[in-house]
């Protein structure tokens, strides 16, 4: 064989040619066999519920009488664990009262003790906080009565005033024996009675009632008319 002659000089290279046209879709494959299920992970712990703690107290207002006992209950829904204080608006808790299992327990209690008391729960959410407001159940006292007997002059001026206090503040109204019965009187205002001109027929019994849902207290006046000389 003889020997391999020089290469050639290359070349320029020809332009691309034209894509041609693209071939038709294979079919689809045979679907391969299911794999094994894998075996079951451990079951993780339960999970804790969460929800908006809510703090309750009970009653949130009630009224009672002085000398009485009163009780005032505190309490977050759905939580055991929490630290419960009570606290007096307006100033700090008197003696008499003692805190136990987030109750309020008022002993011996007095008009000093009227007012508003706020319970307060520290939890993991934060500072929780309720209103209760105590009030006096007290029957009328008049405190300032009349002269049980007046002697006025025909055609003066009469004036008779009459003052009391309870818890609610009681009604003072006036009235007047006449034939056995009581008549409301027209002329008073703010427990006072005024008889304008003094008349001769104005003379008897006039009594002054003091009234709430908790009682009643009344005085009697005696008036006498007398003529003018």
């Amino acid at each position: 064989m003889g020997e391999e002659g020089p290469r050639g000089i290359p070349e320029i290279k020809g332009d691309v040619g034209p894509m041609g046209r693209p071939g038709q879709k294979g079919s689809i494959g045979l679907q391969g066999n299911k794999g094994n299920r894998g075996y079951t992970g451990p079951q993780g712990p339960k999970g804790e519920c969460i929800f908006d703690p809510k703090i309750s107290i009970y009653p949130v207002s009630q009224e009672v009488f002085i000398n009485a006992t009163a009780i005032f209950y505190c309490w977050v829904d759905g939580q055991t664990s929490q630290q419960i204080t009570w606290s007096k608006l307006a100033g700090a808790l008197l003696k008499d009262t003692t805190v136990k299992d987030g109750a309020l327990q008022i002993n011996n209690v007095q008009r000093s003790h009227v007012g508003s008391y706020m319970c307060t729960a520290n939890t993991v959410h934060g500072f929780l906080k309720a209103i209760s407001r105590m009030r006096l159940k007290e029957p009328p006292v008049i405190t300032n009565k009349p002269p049980s007997q007046v002697s006025v002059v025909q055609g003066s001026t009469l004036s008779l005033c009459c003052e009391a206090t309870g818890s609610p503040p009681p009604k003072v109204q006036w009235s007047r024996v006449q034939q056995s019965s009581y008549t409301t009187l027209a002329s008073q205002q703010n427990g006072c009675l005024e008889i304008n001109p003094v008349k001769y027929n104005s003379d008897g019994e006039y009594i002054c009632q003091a009234k709430n849902r908790f009682g009643l207290a009344e005085t009697t006046t005696s008036v006498i008319v007398t003529m003018k000389s």
